[in-house]
């Protein structure tokens, strides 16, 4: 996946700044905190992950549902599990963060991971990860303590 976040959202400033994600150091850009589209350090082209975090109020959905489409996701912020799974099945495995969001972990493939993250059954977060190292810490570690 080669997309930068300010080629995304041309009408918001976009910081870029060096990022650590999954034990991963690289460059991140960055919209506010929820927004975060992360690269290596050797890789600066590909897009090795992709973070919505706490997606909540309608600017926020309505930016955020705009780069799912960009990136031709057919899951929007505001969707229920019952949709997800509709388009993605059963979960490989859940968890829970912050004690208030169930986290759907999905391993499509050893280069796609896809975490959807809902709070009283509406998607609020929202994680696709392409990196197969990033895959497995994430994987290993999320796995173990769900």
């Amino acid at each position: 996946m080669k997309i930068k976040l300010r080629d995304v959202v041309k009408n918001y400033e976009v910081k870029e700044q060096e990022f650590e994600y999954a034990g991963t150091n690289g460059i991140a850009g960055l919209l506010g905190w929820q927004i975060v589209f992360f690269y290596k350090m050797d890789d600066l082209v590909n897009t090795a992950a992709v973070s919505f975090d706490e997606i909540n109020n309608n600017e926020l959905i309505s930016i955020a549902n705009s780069i799912l489409k960009f990136m031709d996701i057919n899951i929007r912020f505001g969707d229920s599990v019952d949709v997800i799974k509709q388009i993605y099945g059963i979960a490989d495995f859940t968890d829970s963060l912050y004690g208030e969001i169930i986290r759907y972990n999905y391993i499509i493939s050893a280069d796609l991971f896809i975490a959807f993250g809902l709070e009283d059954n509406i998607l609020t977060s929202l994680e696709i990860i392409t990196d197969e190292n990033m895959i497995r810490e994430i994987v290993s570690v999320r796995n173990s303590n769900g």
